[in-house]
């Protein structure tokens, strides 16, 4: 189980805004719930798209292992052909049960936690088939008769809203919600740009609420050049980082591609697949591609 998460954690890999990790409260929330021997048997973790989920995940992650908690974390949307509990135990953990089964044989006395995080992966949006999340749902089923089991599920807002077994999930016996929110301007985003030596008392209002998602705060740090240190919208600092990217291939003249050919690639055969990820072999055209786009 422990390669099994340490190979879900790498999948976040690289990690932080400007290599900086701000602590979340959501992760606290989910972590006293999840050792608590009177908490809910399912907690539903939310939050709008570039909100840190998955950072709220990593945190949590890591207050389990503090509290010698098992624990077994994986993505659906790294899974989409598994069909049943024990198909996603097969995969995961190379064990042909369900992943709860096998974090209760570890523990039968003690709370265990299962994080099943990209369930929007396999949500009513997503317009895939729904064995898969038919199966996640039945890992919740495991749960609730094995007992000491706890299951986070993590999906976008958008997708829990619009989704009716996520939602008759939500409201069902024994489940609680924890949305994700924004950070807060003054405790959280100003500290770490002023640690990046970036002034911080000429933003727009506009400009603090875009900064305040952690996507946008990453992609600005990222990015930031104290010449031209506004922007708009997070287009624009979409725009920014591919303009970065462009100036560091093109500095290198043994590369013999344009930054938009392996994206594009990239976002065809996601496209064509319906997966919100590739295998590396889609950028092997691309020579050193994996190490200069990420």
């Amino acid at each position: 189980m422990r390669d099994a998460t340490a190979t879900y954690l790498d999948s976040y890999i690289p990690f932080g805004a400007g290599k900086e990790v701000i602590p979340r409260q959501e992760a606290e929330q989910l972590a006293t719930k999840c050792l608590d021997s009177n908490g809910p048997t399912v907690l539903l973790l939310t939050g709008v798209a570039g909100a840190g989920k998955s950072g709220v995940i990593r945190e949590l992650i890591a207050r389990l292992s503090s509290a010698s908690a098992p624990h077994l974390a994986f993505r659906v949307d790294r899974h989409l052909e598994c069909k049943s509990p024990q198909s996603f135990g097969k995969a995961i953990t190379n064990r042909e049960e369900s992943p709860v089964a096998t974090l209760k044989g570890t523990s039968a006395d003690r709370r265990s936690v299962l994080i099943v995080d990209q369930v929007d992966a396999v949500s009513e949006i997503s317009g895939r088939n729904g064995a898969t999340k038919q199966a996640v749902l039945r890992l919740v089923d495991d749960a609730r008769n094995f007992g000491n089991v706890v299951v986070v599920i993590c999906c976008r807002t958008f997708d829990l809203e619009n989704d009716e077994r996520l939602k008759a999930l939500r409201d069902s016996l024994g489940v609680e919600h924890v949305d994700v929110q924004l950070l807060d301007w003054e405790a959280n985003v100003k500290p770490l740009l002023k640690t990046k030596a970036i002034a911080t008392d000429l933003f727009s209002e506009n400009q603090i609420e875009l900064l305040r998602l952690p996507l946008n705060l990453a992609l600005f740090i990222e990015t930031y050049d104290p010449k031209s240190p506004f922007f708009t919208s997070r287009s624009e600092l979409f725009r920014r980082l591919l303009e970065k990217k462009r100036i560091s291939i093109e500095a290198d003249r043994s590369i013999a591609w344009g930054l938009i050919q392996p994206i594009s690639r990239l976002a065809e055969w996601m496209s064509e697949q319906q997966r919100l990820d590739g295998p590396e072999t889609i950028l092997s055209p691309f020579a050193r591609a994996l190490s200069i786009l990420p």
